[in-house]
């Protein structure tokens, strides 16, 4: 039921003693007996609003912050509702005991506060059909080996409190994920949830965008518990929800609450084509120069956790530009904008109003309708995304053909070429804030050795991404671009990329 609708009139019998102001849309119980965390009792009045319960003069729970509501098993007039406020900036679980005088009293106080707090049906599951079942993959080699640490001390609890059930699966190899999401039982799981890095959530989306049935399967929802390196798309949803996250230590806590009161927000896959790799989703970012250079060179450092990016980074750094000058060219087509031009520029720390009205408000993802589905899965990423982006002309250029003459052509020597789709990319690495999760445009952003001062400027802006320094240097170029833009050619290291979003 939502949260602001009225409840039914025959529910509300007058032998219950509960009244509704059907002006304000809440129900008021009176004659209540609470008793806090603080074993504090007190006599009052509570009322059901619109968007929270409040407990008279002894505070109120956001509906969004209610993860459980239970009858106490030695009084069945009593419930007992247990939430995870916000305090201090960090969540902290507080609970509140309920005693009503009869049981129908507590029996529709208990159903009218379940419609009001009850979890979003799943979008990926047709009308009338309910659950509370994920399937939890963890990947027991990522994060130093600690995914399943995480799992058992930050995870587990949540959901036990929360009467989540859940099945494990431990991935064994390098493409376990995409087999495991290819062969999913869609009606048995509410989600998906990973524990591990962003690369097994990508296996999950690749595994999804492989079934016949992809248009359902992707509504499904997929959570992700930070288990791994950088942890990126972690960040970016706990960014966009205004949920406070450590950066830089663990948030697997922050993650698990969100699966006990969803909110499912569309996340836009991109389709990339490379030379050496074919054709991929991808959803984060794809890097070329420099970063990918320290993401790929600190595996030898995987011992060290997420630090050993930075110590890959302070070694190449040092050493620029010679490990960092490649020759390319880059085209692209450019989305005229100012306004989009601007956002590029706000800091993450910066208040969210300065991104405009509604930049943080998602649609709901439109629940899936039905209709026949068709068995088996698809090997070609070329055919599953054929037709999928939408230039104007209808052609987007492959990789061996000429782009068109109203695109723009960049060539020189850069230190690196990033196209990301991501607010983050990682989870202390708020690269693009301005970045939705489905936006439409995704921006490419490049550091041109021509526009550079010193190779000092260059590992001054590296190591201040952190803080969003990274956004003031002139040397920072962002030409953004709409809808899969990005060609480019290279010669050192050989490589050639184009990007393109799909509408998946």
């Amino acid at each position: 039921m939502d949260a602001a609708a009225k409840p039914d009139a025959r529910e509300v019998a007058p032998d219950m003693n509960a009244n509704v102001d059907s002006s304000a849309k809440r129900v008021l119980v009176e004659s209540l007996v609470i008793e806090t965390d603080e074993k504090i009792r007190q006599k009052l009045i509570c009322n059901l609003h619109v968007n929270e319960i409040q407990f008279g003069s002894m505070g109120q729970f956001a509906y969004k912050d209610i993860v459980n509501v239970a009858t106490v098993y030695t009084n069945p007039n009593a419930l007992t509702i247990r939430a995870y406020v916000l305090e201090g900036g960090k969540r902290v679980e507080r609970n509140m005991k309920l005693e009503l005088e009869d049981p129908e009293r507590s029996r529709f106080f208990r159903q009218e506060l379940e419609r009001r707090s009850a979890r979003k049906r799943s979008p990926h599951r047709p009308k009338n059909t309910s659950g509370n079942k994920l399937l939890i993959l963890i990947n027991p080699y990522s994060g130093q080996k600690r995914a399943l640490q995480l799992w058992n001390n930050h995870v587990i609890p949540i959901f036990e409190k929360a009467e989540i059930d859940f099945d494990v699966v431990f991935t064994e190899s390098v493409g376990h994920g995409t087999q495991i999401a290819e062969q999913l039982d869609l009606e048995e799981y509410d989600g998906v949830g990973v524990v591990s890095g962003d690369g097994l959530v990508s296996e999950v989306i690749a595994g999804f965008l492989r079934r016949n049935d992809r248009e359902r399967a992707l509504k499904v929802p997929i959570l992700h518990i930070p288990g791994g390196t950088g942890n990126a798309l972690a960040a970016s949803i706990c960014y966009h929800c205004n949920e406070p996250f450590s950066a830089r230590d663990i948030f697997c806590f922050e993650a698990a609450l969100m699966a006990t009161r969803p909110r499912y927000l569309p996340l836009r896959i991109l389709h990339v084509e490379t030379e050496h790799d074919g054709h991929k989703p991808m959803f984060l970012s794809a890097v070329w120069g420099l970063i990918a250079d320290i993401d790929l060179g600190s595996e030898r450092f995987r011992w060290a956790g997420m630090i050993r990016l930075h110590m890959e980074a302070f070694i190449r750094i040092t050493r620029l530009p010679s490990v960092a000058k490649y020759k390319a060219r880059v085209s692209y087509k450019h989305v005229k904008d100012k306004q989009l031009l601007r956002s590029t520029k706000i800091k993450a720390s910066a208040p969210r109003e300065a991104f405009g009205d509604g930049h943080f408000d998602y649609e709901d993802v439109e629940p899936f309708t039905g209709g026949e589905t068709k068995p088996g899965t698809s090997n070609s990423f070329e055919e599953i995304f054929d037709g999928s982006h939408c230039l104007e002309e209808g052609h987007l250029p492959t990789l061996d053909e000429r782009v068109p003459n109203d695109w723009e052509v960049i060539e020189g020597e850069f230190a690196y070429v990033c196209l990301s789709a991501s607010s983050h990319l990682g989870s202390d690495l708020p690269y693009m804030p301005s970045q939705r999760l489905n936006d439409e445009v995704f921006y490419l952003t490049l550091i041109d050795w021509n526009t550079i001062p010193t190779r000092f400027h260059v590992a001054m802006m590296m190591i201040t991404i952190d803080r969003g320094a990274h956004l003031d240097y002139p040397f920072f170029q962002v030409p953004y671009t709409l809808d899969r833009l990005l060609y480019l050619v290279s010669g050192n290291p050989s490589s050639r990329l184009s990007g393109r979003t799909s509408r998946r």
